[in-house]
């Protein structure tokens, strides 16, 4: 359907009509490493727009894609890391145009079916029923409080390719391991060749929906991620075939941030490193 070199002048000429020019030589590759030079749209002129929107999520998307490219580039493709949550909402939107399927269905037939993701599903867990599961909890005026039910309680749905999926942390894990032993030994699914592209640095130490660290010598990917009232971040090493998945139902200005990044810290610093359990709220120091 795509390959990592497709442009958007090949994929989706309708999204350019009155757009920026600038973007048709943007490669899905940019997209897919942040350097495509979309930029974010302040939430109240762009995702908060959508809010209550009753159209199909398809045609929700196109209509976003086209705002993002509508506004001058912050750099030419290719050229800098701008990071920006729509650029995988415009990929949706190409798979949404191309298929003539929801981005929701694709990621249901084409991922969580195949990789046995079970508890895989979009939006907050259970619906956000707290007898359920677990429920986010924003952080105002030094306190934290449980997000009730309700339009709010989540991202706007326009926004799923950026990250507006749940799944159970043992599922987390598993799909980490797919990326991590991946690159090593044909799983059935994606080839070694490709795991190994997904996890390329493609400037600035951004990878394909990974970010590169070095820990004295060891290379560890990961990608966190919040809607504000959760947040979550998924770490591999390939070579040790490691994946650490850790989540918190709490805003990343509460302390969640601080704290995962810590928990992370000390199982590389064990796993990797062969270290005693040291907590580093500091990824800068990692040397």
């Amino acid at each position: 359907l795509l390959r990592f070199s497709s442009t958007l002048e090949e994929l989706g000429p309708d999204l350019l009509a009155s757009g920026d020019r600038s973007y048709a030589s943007v490669t899905v590759r940019d997209l897919l490493s942040h350097h495509s030079g979309v930029g974010t749209i302040p939430e109240a002129q762009g995702t908060e727009t959508f809010r209550g929107d009753i159209r199909p999520l398809p045609e929700q998307r196109r209509s976003f894609a086209k705002l993002l490219l509508s506004r001058t580039p912050l750099a030419a493709p290719g050229a800098k890391l701008e990071y920006a949550n729509g650029n995988y909402v415009i990929v949706g939107a190409l798979l949404e145009r191309l298929t003539r399927d929801a981005w929701e269905n694709l990621i249901a037939k084409e991922v969580f079916a195949p990789l046995a993701l079970s508890s895989a599903g979009f939006g907050r867990p259970a619906g956000g029923d707290p007898s359920k599961a677990p429920v986010g909890h924003e952080f105002t005026d030094g306190h934290a409080r449980p997000v009730q039910p309700g339009d709010r309680a989540d991202i706007p749905a326009v926004m799923g390719p950026a990250g507006a999926i749940h799944m159970t942390m043992e599922d987390l894990a598993m799909f980490g391991y797919r990326h991590a032993a991946g690159e090593f030994e044909a799983d059935g699914y994606l080839s070694p060749e490709t795991y190994r592209t997904l996890h390329t640095d493609q400037g600035e130490d951004a990878a394909l929906g990974w970010f590169k660290q070095q820990w004295r010598g060891h290379r560890v990917l990961s990608h966190t991620g919040s809607n504000g009232y959760w947040y979550a971040m998924l770490a591999i090493q390939p070579e040790k075939q490691l994946a650490i998945a850790v989540a918190s139902n709490l805003a990343p200005e509460g302390g969640a941030e601080v704290a995962v990044h810590e928990l992370v810290s000390g199982v590389v610093r064990t796993r990797i490193l062969g270290q005693c359990l040291v907590f580093l709220a500091d990824p800068e120091s990692r040397n």
